[in-house]
Order: structure tokens, then C-alpha cells, then sequence
């Protein structure tokens, strides 16, 4: 059993792999979009974090993914909000539109 023990002693979780190597890969992709991911759920309530996420960030546009079309168009009506609060979080006049999907 000791064997066994030290022989896996250095194992590390998958877990903690896949958090330390996507995080680089994306902000070296793509380092504006990995911002508004990391804002976003301390941006907005949960009810919204849950049921819509962003998805790409491309020539100044976000993309947002809606759970449903209720909350598609619900948040469509909020896009001007959303895009000032994520804007003043960044600290700068990043988003200039906001696209469903």
C-alpha cells in the first residue's frame, strides 16, 4: 500500500489542469473576450449568469447566448445597459455592439 502511495503522490487532478491551460490559451487567442467572461458573473444577478453567457467577442461586438428566446429578447431590450456596465468594468470603451444568438 506505501508503494502504492508514493507512487502516486504526484498526480495532479484533471481539474486543475484544464483551469491552469485554458485560461492561457484563451487569453493569448483573444485576451478582451477572456475579460468580459471573467465580468461577467460578478457583473450581472445570477438568474442572468445562469440562463445567458458570452460566447465570441469580434471587432468590437460581443455575442451573447441566450438559454432561450424568452431570455434572448428579454435581454435584447438590455443590451445598451449591459454594454455600459461591462464597459465600465473593463475600464475602457471596448463593446461596441451586442449580437444574440
Amino acid at each position: 500500500m506505501t508503494r502504492r502511495t508514493k507512487r502516486y503522490k504526484n498526480i495532479v487532478s484533471v481539474e486543475s489542469v484544464i483551469n491552469d491551460i485554458i485560461p492561457k490559451i484563451i487569453s493569448e487567442n483573444n485576451p478582451e473576450f477572456f475579460q468580459i467572461r471573467l465580468l461577467w458573473e460578478k457583473a450581472f444577478e445570477a438568474n442572468v449568469v445562469r440562463n445567458a453567457s458570452p460566447e465570441k467577442f469580434s471587432r468590437n461586438t460581443l455575442y451573447i447566448t441566450a438559454k432561450n428566446n424568452i431570455w434572448k429578447y428579454e435581454l435584447y431590450y438590455y443590451r445598451e445597459q449591459i454594454k455600459d456596465k461591462l464597459n465600465q468594468l473593463l475600464g475602457k470603451d471596448l463593446i461596441k455592439d451586442i449580437k444574440f444568438q
